[in-house]
């Protein structure tokens, strides 16, 4: 099988053929025909490029029996997503209304020492 990672130097013909090989959008050996001469003498003189054609033709044959990922729906994913959106949102509010609680009794409060208990008012929380 072909390692991409290899150390070893490839010349400059097998580095494009292999990006232009994995780049391709069609399937089968339409791809092949599509090479230039250059390229495809190359190909044929190559056992390393050969045997990268075989790899990128039979892994895309394997990966198209299986299913794309737009076709695979998640129905459980958007009402999850959607319900902690809400629990969140939920948790926030509450700790904004305790936060604007804690700030009129506040209010309340500096407002009952400056009227003063002579004035007859009283706090009543």
């Amino acid at each position: 099988m072909w390692n991409p990672l290899s150390t070893k130097k490839k010349s400059k013909e097998c580095r494009t053929l292999r990006d232009i090989l994995e780049n391709a959008q069609r399937e089968g050996a339409s791809e092949i025909s599509a090479l230039s001469g250059v390229q495809q003498k190359h190909l044929a003189a190559c056992s390393e490029c050969q045997q990268v054609v075989d790899d990128i033709l039979m892994t895309r044959a394997i990966l198209s029996d299986m299913p794309r990922h737009a076709e695979v729906s998640a129905p459980w994913f958007a009402p999850r997503v959607m319900a902690a959106i809400a629990a969140k949102e939920s948790e926030l509010r509450q700790s904004l209304e305790a936060w604007g609680r804690c700030a009129a009794l506040r209010r309340a409060v500096d407002l009952g020492f400056r009227a003063g208990p002579a004035a007859g008012q009283h706090l009543a929380l």
